[in-house]
């Protein structure tokens, strides 16, 4: 409960933060929807999971110091009437043009994670992530050290925005992602792909096929509630945009 309220107030600090100029800029979504393996760091942390989020963002061009503020939190419940925990972040990021084609994106982020699982604890985990943006595919890397669980490590990747026009207009966009989990105590390959209907301003419907791949038995460890043994998985909602 206090690492919930210290995120809460981080989360109000980085807005009212955020709110020194040009407030107008700043974006809010709230996606709701329903996976059967909430997956975090390359394994899962909770199963039947239904999820409601609240994410706002400052752009850098906003603030008083120039990189990109945001804050958010997502409420977790097994059902829509049994909360099984939440999920709190805020955290900063800064791209820097290379040249006409590459850029570099680099953003750090604070997390506190509550959960209702019996033997997982609740964590406070930070994550400093760089990522190569260019026009082919957009290469990342990111380490992740945590504090109560005492699973720190390195993840590799890469992603790509692929959009899909029917009838000349874009419609959907499919993005393609592949990561590589290396962790104190695990190994995980995540492979997904999320389809998502852009055609509308203001709500985005998505849906999202993983491929799960690890090895440990989940009965003996205090960081995933599953294994995902070469398993698909997947995840389906809404955004709404304001």
């Amino acid at each position: 409960m206090k690492k919930t309220l210290l995120m809460i107030a981080m989360s109000l600090s980085l807005t009212t933060f955020a709110q020194e100029t040009k407030i107008d800029n700043m974006s809010l979504s709230v996606t709701g929807g329903y996976s059967d393996h909430l997956l975090r760091n390359g394994v899962s942390r909770l199963n039947d999971t239904y999820s409601l989020g609240l994410d706002i963002m400052s752009p850098a061009t906003n603030n008083f110091v120039p990189v990109d503020l945001y804050v958010g939190g997502t409420y977790l419940a097994s059902d829509l009437s049994s909360p099984e925990g939440s999920i709190w972040y805020g955290g900063l990021g800064k791209t820097v043009e290379l040249n006409d084609k590459y850029s570099l994106r680099l953003d750090g982020v604070v997390s506190a994670i509550d959960t209702n699982v019996d033997h997982i604890p609740n964590t406070v985990d930070a994550s400093i992530t760089a990522a190569l943006i260019n026009p082919l595919v957009t290469p990342y890397v990111s380490y992740t050290k945590d504090w109560q669980i005492e699973q720190n490590g390195w993840t590799f990747g890469v992603t790509k925005d692929i959009p899909l026009s029917i009838d000349g207009e874009e419609w959907l966009q499919l993005t393609p992602d592949v990561s590589y989990y290396m962790f104190d105590d695990y190994e995980s390959l995540v492979a997904k792909a999320r389809l998502s209907v852009v055609r509308w301003d203001t709500v985005t419907p998505f849906i999202e096929g993983r491929y799960l791949d690890n090895d440990f038995d989940a009965g003996s460890v205090n960081w995933a509630t599953h294994e995902g043994d070469s398993e698909f998985s997947y995840f389906a909602g809404l955004k709404f945009d304001f």
